[in-house]
């Protein structure tokens, strides 16, 4: 199964995840957590626009605005306005789900436009990118069902 194909199974694990969430559990945040299920969903967004977009110029970052619920280093507790809606944020998700494949198809032995670096380890292709929002998918959708469990 190729990482296209995998985003598409993971990403329909993370909406399996979010449907499962009763709604006065998005914006609980339990004791020892930095984030809500609300953050986390928008955060999986945000990221993979702005890592697809490093991994190709072509790719249109939508919703760059809301970069200031959702990027690394925020958390709800510094908001200053009412974050999207989790009905917002799971249609992006949705449309997301097919919009990075749909733009990647064929191009994923292509050199990134931009690397991404982790310590010492260099992501330069498109591929490389891809991979790492399927971890970091994997990652946050954990953390979801964790909250949900832990708010039950």
């Amino acid at each position: 199964m190729d990482s296209l194909k995998q985003f598409r199974l993971f990403r329909r694990l993370t909406l399996n995840a979010l449907s499962e969430v009763n709604e006065e559990n998005l914006d609980v945040q339990p004791k020892g957590h930095p984030n809500t299920v609300r953050w986390n969903a928008g955060h999986l967004y945000i990221a993979a626009e702005f890592l697809m977009n490093k991994a190709d110029r072509d790719y249109v970052v939508k919703r760059p605005e809301w970069a200031t619920f959702f990027a690394p280093g925020t958390r709800p507790s510094d908001w200053e306005t009412d974050p999207p809606a989790i009905q917002d944020i799971i249609l992006a998700l949705e449309e997301q789900r097919d919009r990075i494949p749909e733009h990647f198809s064929g191009k994923l032995s292509n050199p990134a436009s931009e690397a991404f670096v982790i310590g010492s380890y260099n992501m330069n292709t498109v591929d490389s990118l891809v991979n790492f929002i399927l971890y970091h998918e994997g990652i946050h959708c954990g953390i979801i069902k964790a909250l949900n469990n832990t708010s039950k």
